[in-house]
């Protein structure tokens, strides 16, 4: 039963550092959008599809309107995977208490072991 808790940690850690590659992503692709409060130009159409937004915008506008629209769904997204993050952490160390702690590091290096071929999937 160990060896299966273990082998579930194991993989429950590469998950948690798959979510912390998503996360530094993001964050990276953050510092290219705009920072700050939404200009009052903006405001009107920020939750608007490209098809819904009228013909006649300038173009100026348009591009800060998605530059916007973008940099709020990656805000989400950082939470989204963050709060995912944690979930898999949380169970990680629910986990990790239900192998006795003289056991605990053999059984985690035995899992690694065993899992080091197996393919990471995202």
């Amino acid at each position: 039963m160990h060896e299966t808790i273990a082998d579930q940690i194991i993989l429950r850690q590469r998950s948690v550092a798959a979510y912390q590659a998503n996360l530094d992503t993001f964050r990276t692709m953050l510092t290219a959008l705009p920072d700050g409060a939404i200009p009052a130009g903006v405001q009107p159409y920020l939750t608007m599809r490209a098809e819904e937004l009228p013909i006649d915008l300038d173009e100026v506008l348009v591009e800060q309107i998605f530059a916007y629209q973008r940099r709020d769904s990656m805000q989400r997204r950082v939470r989204a995977e963050r709060q995912q993050q944690a979930m898999e952490e949380s169970v990680i160390a629910a986990m990790m208490a239900q192998i006795p702690e003289a056991e605990r590091e053999q059984a985690i290096q035995d899992a690694a072991a065993r899992l080091a071929t197996t393919p990471v999937t995202a």
